[in-house]
């Protein structure tokens, strides 16, 4: 039976019309240049890009809602699609890795199997008499089909992440002059390495701010400032 999917995709171009809001390119051409041609130098000059920046802003909500509002039906659209790709190919998904896993499963044992033979021959042939030829033993067998074939991808996990920071810490600490029994303490207590570098270890941005907005000024971390940006919000 063919899924009762949305739609099917093709090679097309799909193309809005804008209807009624075809001169807003021209419209926020203009506004900019007019806004290329202020300058504040006083009071008076300040107040009137204030009521410049408004307008500015009302056009940028204006063209963004435009957009906004064109985007909902293919918006839409692209998530139920989404919905039923992810319905129909997680199963395979699941049904694949599990079909996979058995098939190694049986690798794994056919492999540890072949070795156990080949110890145990070993094991015989060592406690056979002098010149006793060495018997063959039979290597597992190749149990994928034609296609199939095993890539291996390698990664790493952290798995004790203060032993982390402490690494990188000690290897840092190596990098500055001091004695050698600094050094015994930092390598006994540390356990440095050239592989720890301080780009393992990515900062939580999201909890700095945070921490920055709740402390302010207050904010004190080595290595961390307090950054204030300023910026002027238009209604």
């Amino acid at each position: 039976m063919t899924p009762n999917i949305l739609a099917t995709p093709t090679r097309q171009t799909v193309t809005l019309e804008m209807g009624p809001v075809t001169e807003l390119p021209r419209q926020a051409t203009d506004m900019i240049r007019l806004g290329d041609a202020i300058a504040v130098t006083n009071t008076t000059e300040s107040v009137a890009a204030g009521h410049y920046l408004k307008r500015l802003a009302r056009m940028r909500r204006w063209a963004a809602d435009i957009y906004a509002t064109a985007r909902a039906p293919l918006a839409a659209a692209s998530k139920t699609l989404a919905e039923q790709e992810q319905a129909l190919v997680q199963p395979l998904r699941v049904a694949e890795k599990r079909v996979m896993g058995q098939i190694l499963a049986y690798e794994a044992a056919s492999k540890a199997n072949a070795e156990s033979r080949a110890r145990v021959a070993l094991d015989a042939h060592l406690s056979a008499p002098a010149g006793t030829p060495m018997p063959l033993v039979e290597s597992a067998p190749t149990a994928l089909a034609q296609g199939v074939h095993k890539r291996e991808t390698h990664t790493a996990a952290v798995t004790d992440i203060s032993a982390l920071i402490l690494s990188i810490a000690g290897q840092l600490l190596l990098q500055q002059p001091g004695g050698s029994d600094r050094e015994h303490w930092i390598t006994e207590t540390c356990a440095p390495s050239p592989q720890a570098t301080p780009d393992l270890l990515e900062p939580n941005q999201a909890a700095l701010n945070a921490l920055g907005r709740s402390l302010r000024e207050d904010l004190s971390l080595p290595g961390v400032e307090h950054v204030v940006t300023t910026i002027l919000v238009a209604k």
